[in-house]
């Protein structure tokens, strides 16, 4: 008689697709990057919500090449206003809102407390108060 390791796993159709596609990036024979785009497709239909670096972390693709398929998923699905990160948190897929009202906070009360936004969206609040009024940077459009 012989005997074979195995790992039993209790879960939905979508998680065992999720822990095949990480299992099989990591040993084995690798999945060839169209099955890895493939997969990224995929997740972009049952986890919208996941951000770009999540999705390549459990891919094996780049960043950029999620993002890239994100955007060929999006024109045919609509997407979330948020996405979820590595970290699990939350976050808006386009800051201009929030960085708009931090400088309108700003504004009004330049003593207020802003330990809850990065540097670098200081940095694009402060700038956007030294500009005149009217006038807006073209990269305040575009997602983070």
């Amino acid at each position: 008689m012989s005997e074979i390791d195995a790992r039993f796993f209790h879960g939905s159709e979508t998680d065992v697709f999720l822990l095949s596609v990480s299992a099989n990036i990591r040993h084995g024979l690798p999945l060839s990057q169209d099955d890895r785009v493939a997969a990224a497709q995929r997740i972009f239909v049952t986890h919208a919500e996941w951000s770009d670096r999540m999705v390549a972390s459990l891919t094996g693709l780049s960043p950029k090449r999620v993002a890239m398929t994100r955007r060929q998923v999006a024109a045919e699905r609509p997407q979330p206003e948020r996405r979820v990160g590595k970290d699990g948190r939350s976050r808006p897929v386009d800051g201009t809102q929030g960085r708009r009202l931090a400088a309108e906070i700003i504004s009004r009360n330049p003593t207020a407390s802003l330990r809850r936004m990065t540097p670098s969206e200081l940095a694009s609040v402060f700038d956007q108060l030294r500009r005149p009024r009217g006038r807006v940077r073209s990269s305040m459009a575009v997602n983070r």
